[in-house]
């Protein structure tokens, strides 16, 4: 005979809120900005300018954030989804860019990496707010590395909301995991703004915004550790 009588009552497992910000758009404040130098520094001199966030408080009962001092498992927990967010997909060095012109002609471009992360600060606080933007072109530093620490300070517990691009790779426990930027828009929206300028944010698009691994083979990416702390 077919019967639940003696059948115990077993929970169904709810999907937990991941602790990490993911690909989409998000309102969260800064805890601090970096600069990372990436693995052709030493030949190239690449960095990328890097932004740690969190969003707001998140509701899920069942969330659970990163420790604040991961080295401390006494250490209060973060109340939000942290996500540390590339300025650019691309990194920042010195480079030469020969571009054909309309005309036929050819022009050839230098770009340089201190002008190209002095704009992007300049980006920022400008959209922060003109009280911002003073405080840092008051910074006086003798290396970008000392610049982005002072910026650090003026930016941090400042909010905007995100529009946050990805791409995809497999982690070293074979999961999909994401490397976050802001993306570029050529119709003049914005990667980012302050809350109520929405109209002027870019449309997260999934389909435009996130790249999804291709292949299996593990890499190494970000991992939140205490560079998130204020």
């Amino acid at each position: 005979m077919i019967s639940t009588k003696d059948f115990a009552a077993v929970e169904e497992k709810v999907a937990k809120t991941s602790p990490i910000i993911g690909p989409g758009t998000t309102e969260a404040r800064i805890l601090n900005v970096q600069l990372i130098k990436n693995r052709s520094f030493d030949t190239d001199g690449s960095v990328a300018l890097v932004l740690n966030l969190e969003t707001p408080a998140v509701t899920d009962p069942n969330f659970q954030g990163f420790f604040i001092n991961p080295n401390d498992p006494s250490s209060p927990r973060h109340l939000g989804q942290i996500g540390r967010v590339k300025y650019k997909a691309y990194p920042m060095k010195d480079s030469t860019v020969t571009r054909n012109m309309p005309d036929g002609t050819t022009k050839t471009i230098n770009n340089k990496r201190d002008n190209e992360y002095l704009q992007a600060v300049i980006n920022l606080a400008n959209t922060l707010g003109a009280p911002i933007r003073d405080a840092v072109d008051n910074i006086a530093a003798s290396t970008i590395f000392d610049h982005v620490d002072a910026v650090s300070k003026i930016f941090a517990n400042r909010s905007m909301v995100f529009t946050v691009a990805a791409s995809g790779y497999k982690n070293a426990k074979g999961y999909t995991a994401y490397d976050l930027f802001l993306p570029y828009d050529k119709t003049g929206k914005k990667a980012y703004v302050l809350k109520g300028n929405e109209a002027d944010l870019i449309a997260f698009d999934r389909a435009l915004h996130v790249s999804e691994p291709k292949e299996d083979k593990p890499v190494a990416g970000f991992e939140p550790n205490n560079d998130f702390s204020l």
